[in-house]
């Protein structure tokens, strides 16, 4: 049982001496620690991708990485939706979703269950038909 770890723990360390080796310092640093895919962000220069991949925001880091910025911050706040939206690139449907969200929240806290779950479906229906809007522009 002994060796089995010291054999892992060399695994390990020849890892990091390996990215060591290409100039990612930082990046061995998060091997060591188990952050394989953020040790790779690191070295292909996206530090942000790397700290949230390290947070366990997978899909922020993803997102991060394909540009959108705003998206995984949002992603981050738990609005998924608006984060995906966003990402399309429709800003405006993405700022209503997120007022939808937080003015229901509001409601909610007030008691008002049911008002707040029409004040969802219609932001989100709103949204929706901007989005229709938007690719019917384009088109």
């Amino acid at each position: 049982m002994y060796s089995r770890q010291m054999k892992h723990v060399l695994q390990e360390l020849a890892a990091a001496a390996a990215w060591l080796l290409f100039g990612g310092y930082l990046a061995a640093i998060w091997r060591l620690s188990s952050g394989y895919l953020a040790a790779i962000w690191r070295l292909s220069g996206c530090y942000l991708a790397a700290i949230w991949r390290l947070s366990g925001c997978y899909l922020a880091a993803i997102w991060l990485l394909s540009g959108g910025y705003r998206a995984a911050i949002w992603r981050l706040s738990g609005c998924y939706l608006a984060a995906i939206w966003l990402l399309f690139g429709c800003y405006v449907a993405a700022v209503l979703l997120l007022i939808g969200y937080y003015l229901a929240a509001i409601w909610r806290l007030f008691g008002g269950c049911l008002a707040a779950v029409w004040l969802l479906f219609c932001c989100c229906l709103a949204a929706i038909l901007l989005l229709f809007g938007c690719y019917l522009a384009a088109i």
